[in-house]
């Protein structure tokens, strides 16, 4: 995976992959947030590989400090946070609040199984 350095070298701290300078974002006023927001952008971006392999669609990502989301088109959101997935499931009855399934984020096959039942026929 190319991300604009050296592989096995991080960036400093503030610099963006791919940029000479550094600039004011999450890295630079929360120091020690980069790794654990890559973290999570390197686990969905395992899923969705593990979920393209299956042949089931997905759609964008999003990364922020707290948390990364994988949209899958017709399906849940997944939501990375915490070194937990998570995403919504139907209610059992019409008066219950929606429920989330969670499921530990280093085990991706057990999570793309759920997913692929949750979609299937």
């Amino acid at each position: 995976m190319s991300c604009g350095h050296v592989s096995g070298t991080r960036p400093a701290v503030g610099v963006i992959p791919g940029s000479a300078a550094p600039r004011a974002n999450h890295a630079t006023l929360l120091p020690g947030t980069y790794p654990e927001v890559m973290r999570r952008v390197r686990v969905l971006a395992a899923l969705r590989a593990e979920l393209a392999a299956l042949g089931v669609p997905t759609g964008g990502m999003v990364a922020t400090r707290l948390q990364a989301t994988l949209d899958l088109p017709g399906g849940p959101t997944v939501t990375c946070r915490g070194g937990w997935l998570s995403w919504p499931v139907p209610s059992p009855g019409r008066n219950v609040s929606s429920a989330l399934a969670v499921h530990w984020a280093d085990d991706l096959a057990g999570a793309t199984g759920r997913l692929t039942r949750r979609a299937g026929p």
